[in-house]
């Protein structure tokens, strides 16, 4: 199953002999911790597989959020894209990992049933590579590849919890909107005739769509709920014309918020990324 799904799941999982959770992020260390817990004093085993080398924690120092900022996407986006390429390779760290105090929450865990019990039916696999599986008398069978051993080896489970992440691409995305075909000049003999009475014209209001490139932005900033919440915010202000849901000063010339016509331009603020 996905890990999406755990919490439905979570009490027949339980009742398991043996689960294997798979995934080296936040979401498998909670769900490896709340079964290891809840495995406590029965006998049941409980693995964990990863292809990572180790269990990364998350880097969440108060300097290194602010590359979650408005200001760095502004500095982000007008890097070369083999440069922006590059950064998407080492800022993984940034939001591929598990928190610092669930890391310890876990050791700490193991090290208690350790010393109080005897022993830990637990199974932690690092650099494994799953690579695939199949059914054996009821049972699920992982063919597991070591990547710093290269060597392949399998592990026997009761379930499996998938906790890879989810794709994202066209097939998750909703077809854009055909956007309306040019007006065509028409002539004379067919043009509607004006009325003699001057009346204001109503003009339907032209179409706008707001789109976005992923590789444009920062690697941190695509699961950061609170990036989302400040890009609806532009979006809302362009479309309504005034700044309805307030945002912090930009620190970076060139990223403003925006101006109703014919107010005057604020001044420019030192960047702070260079």
């Amino acid at each position: 199953m996905h890990s999406g799904h755990y919490l439905q799941r979570r009490d027949d999982l339980a009742e398991l002999d043996h689960v294997t959770v798979v995934g080296s992020g936040q979401s498998a260390a909670e769900i490896y911790h709340d079964l290891l817990q809840r495995a406590e004093g029965t006998g049941r085993h409980v693995a964990w597989v990863t292809r990572s080398p180790r269990f990364f924690p998350m880097e969440y120092t108060k300097l290194t959020l602010e590359m979650t900022s408005p200001d760095y996407a502004r500095y982000h986006r007008e890097l070369p894209e083999p440069v922006r390429a590059g950064l998407a390779r080492s800022q993984r760290h940034l939001y591929k990992g598990i928190s610092s105090e669930l890391v310890d929450a876990i050791y700490d865990t193991l090290y208690r049933i350790e010393v109080e019990q005897g022993g830990v039916a637990t199974t932690l696999a690092t650099s494994s590579e799953l690579r695939g599986g199949r059914d054996e008398d009821g049972r699920t069978v992982l063919d597991l590849h070591h990547l710093e051993q290269d060597r392949g080896y399998t592990l026997t489970t009761d379930a499996v919890v998938l906790s890879t992440g989810t794709p994202a691409g066209p097939r998750d995305a909703r077809p854009c909107p055909r956007a309306p075909a040019p007006r065509r000049a028409r002539p004379a003999r067919h043009r509607r005739r004006l009325p003699r009475r001057p009346r204001r014209a109503r003009r339907a209001p032209r179409p706008r769509l707001h789109a976005e490139r992923r590789r444009a932005r920062p690697l941190a900033h695509r699961p950061d709920l609170g990036m989302g919440a400040w890009r609806n915010s532009v979006i809302l202000a362009d479309l309504l014309g005034e700044e309805i849901y307030r945002r912090a000063p930009d620190r970076l010339p060139g990223l403003r918020r925006p101006r109703r016509a014919g107010a005057p331009r604020p001044p420019a603020r030192p960047a702070t990324w260079r």
